[in-house]
């Protein structure tokens, strides 16, 4: 998994990419400054080579992509400022 922000030039969008050809879901956990105690999470379910996108919001300054495991903790890249 890859999280990326800014995303299409905006400091407001993350996005997350599955490069991995496995079953697990992917995710970017990220915080946003107008909320900044509030951990959001962006879903990808769509597969192998797949990029989905968050909304336009206020910047994300923190952020982190994950693959999702079932009964296992997640694999998670760390923690990123933006």
């Amino acid at each position: 998994m890859t999280a990326t922000t800014p995303w299409d030039g905006s400091n407001g969008r993350i996005s997350v990419y599955d490069g991995s050809n496995d079953s697990n879901w992917g995710k970017a956990e990220y915080y946003r400054t107008a909320s900044a105690d509030t951990k959001r999470t962006l879903w990808n379910k769509s597969g192998y080579k797949t990029r989905v996108t968050s909304g336009d919001g206020s910047k994300v300054f923190y952020f982190q992509a994950c693959d999702e495991n079932d009964w296992s903790p997640d694999d998670c890249s760390g923690w990123k400022a933006a």
